[in-house]
């Protein structure tokens, strides 16, 4: 892991690293209120949640189900190999393969 966080309120935005593409990996974050507005995309490697990790404004418009073999997004942030305890992620979309979307949102309270 690299970056660890706890007990913040941070921007989303602030923990990209700017390449191409814009990417966050290898953060650790623990009680920390992310703030957007962004839309993540889950990319190779993991993304792990514990606790209770909430999205505020509801599960309706923050996942992004991708079809089934869709391989380029354009205006997203890749996230990979990162873990998430206790967190809550505002005005934050996911984009996930459909077939994985009920899954990976049932990591999430609201």
């Amino acid at each position: 892991m690299g970056l660890e966080i706890s007990n913040t309120t941070v921007r989303i935005t602030d923990l990209v690293t700017y390449s191409d593409p814009a990417v966050i990996d290898g953060i650790r974050a623990t009680n920390v209120v992310f703030m957007g507005p962004a839309i993540l995309a889950i990319l190779n490697g993991t993304f792990e949640t514990q606790g209770d990790c909430r999205i505020l404004g509801g599960f309706e418009g923050a996942f992004w189900p991708l079809e089934p073999g869709r391989t380029q997004l354009s205006g997203v942030i890749g996230i990979s190999n990162s873990y998430f305890e206790n967190c809550v992620f505002s005005n934050i979309g996911f984009a996930v393969q459909d077939a994985h979307a009920h899954q990976f949102a049932s990591r999430f309270t609201v």
